[in-house]
């Protein structure tokens, strides 16, 4: 390469303009868009994975529903409401196996757009509190949602001991 070559190369590097490999002309704005997408493709590659079975797996922590949100989350009204009908509702105590748990959950729902698992924690929360189990050992939850004529809303449960399945695939439920 010439030195006068190098020298406007190096003077449309500072102006922010540079050459791809080719020769062709690119902003620096470019070239940084290139070289994100290409780190996308590297993390990509190196966190995410699919079985043959179809499962999808992102090497990624969960992001907790206390993470989500800045600043202080006061219980609504509502919350306070459906708490207390829980409270009237549920039997005074169930039968809560010991160990790892597995759940599942049916929600009666009226509205074609409920996301099936919003009413997971809230209802799972009112559980762990009346029932005195620390929802920690739950390895395992069934979920499914079920459309119902308004007022005929429900939900049901189940609380059991983890199957060997559950307990393989998802660990021993220990909180740590």
């Amino acid at each position: 390469m010439r030195e006068t070559d190098q020298w406007l190369r190096d003077r449309l590097a500072r102006t922010g303009l540079g050459y791809t490999e080719n020769g062709k002309r690119k902003t620096a704005k470019q070239a940084v868009e290139k070289k994100a997408e290409s780190a996308k493709q590297v993390a990509r590659r190196k966190h995410y994975k699919q079985s043959p079975d179809g499962v999808h797996q992102v090497q990624i922590k969960p992001l907790s529903v206390n993470k989500a949100w800045k600043g202080r989350r006061f219980k609504t009204d509502d919350y306070t409401n459906y708490e207390q009908a829980c409270a009237i509702l549920l039997p005074e105590s169930i039968e809560i196996p010991e160990g790892a748990l597995e759940v599942f959950f049916e929600w009666g729902v009226s509205s074609k757009g409920a996301d099936y698992d919003n009413p997971v924690k809230p209802f799972q929360d009112i559980l762990q509190a009346r029932y005195g189990f620390d929802d920690r050992r739950i390895v395992a939850a069934h979920i499914s949602k079920v459309l119902v004529k308004q007022g005929d809303e429900y939900i049901k449960f189940k609380i059991v001991e983890a199957s060997m399945k559950s307990i393989f695939e998802y660990g021993q439920g220990s909180g740590s």
